[in-house]
C-alpha cells in the first residue's frame, strides 16, 4: 500500500501566457532516513516534481473535482516501477487551482516515440514492441489489483531511458 512520503507547499508565483504554473517553495525533508531537499521553482532541484493541474473551468463542476481527487487518492496507493509515482494532492484556495504533485518523468509518450519512428521511416522492431507491451501489462496487472485504468492510450504511455521503460500516466479514474 502506498504511503504519503511528505507534504508539500508550494506557492503559485504565476500562470504564464501558456498556462504553466510557475511555482516557489522550497522544503527540507527526511524521506527513508536521508535528509532531502525540495526546491520547486529553483534551478537546481535534488527531486524534480511535475503537477498536474486541474483545468479551472472543471473546478464548477462538482464530479470533475470529485472523480480528480479520487484519481490522486489511488495513484497514491500505487508503488510500482511502471506507474508514475503521485506524491501528494493540494491546492492554492488563492487562485482556485486544484493539483496534484508526481514525479518528473523524461523521456517521451509512446505516441511521439511511435510518430518518430514514422518520420524517420523506421519500422518498430518486434522485440521493442514486444517488451514494451511485456512492461505495459505487467503495469496493469499490478493496477488492477486497485483500480482501473479508464484512459489507456498511447499518450499516457510514457518511454524513460534506453532501452524505454514504460510508465502508465494519468488514470482517467
Amino acid at each position: 500500500s502506498g504511503r504519503l512520503l511528505a507534504q508539500l507547499s508550494v506557492r503559485v508565483v504565476d500562470v504564464n501566457g501558456a498556462g504553466d504554473l510557475v511555482v516557489a517553495g522550497q522544503q527540507s525533508l527526511r524521506i527513508n532516513g536521508e535528509e532531502q531537499l525540495i526546491t520547486l521553482g529553483g534551478v537546481v532541484r535534488r527531486i524534480d516534481i511535475a503537477l498536474k493541474v486541474m483545468l479551472p473551468s472543471l473546478l464548477a463542476r462538482e464530479k470533475a473535482v470529485a472523480r480528480f481527487h479520487h484519481e490522486a487518492e489511488i495513484m497514491l496507493r500505487l508503488a510500482h516501477p511502471g506507474i508514475v509515482r503521485v506524491f501528494d494532492v493540494g491546492e492554492d484556495r488563492d487562485r482556485g487551482l486544484r493539483f496534484f504533485t508526481m514525479e518528473l518523468l523524461e523521456g517521451r509518450s509512446l505516441r511521439a516515440w511511435l510518430d518518430a519512428k514514422k518520420r524517420a521511416g523506421e519500422a518498430v522492431d518486434p522485440r521493442d514492441a514486444l517488451e514494451i507491451a511485456r512492461q505495459l501489462l505487467e503495469s496493469l496487472r499490478y493496477a488492477h489489483e486497485t483500480t482501473v485504468h479508464r484512459d489507456l492510450k498511447p499518450e499516457n504511455v510514457f518511454l524513460v531511458g534506453e532501452p524505454p521503460r514504460v510508465r502508465i500516466l494519468d488514470f482517467g479514474i
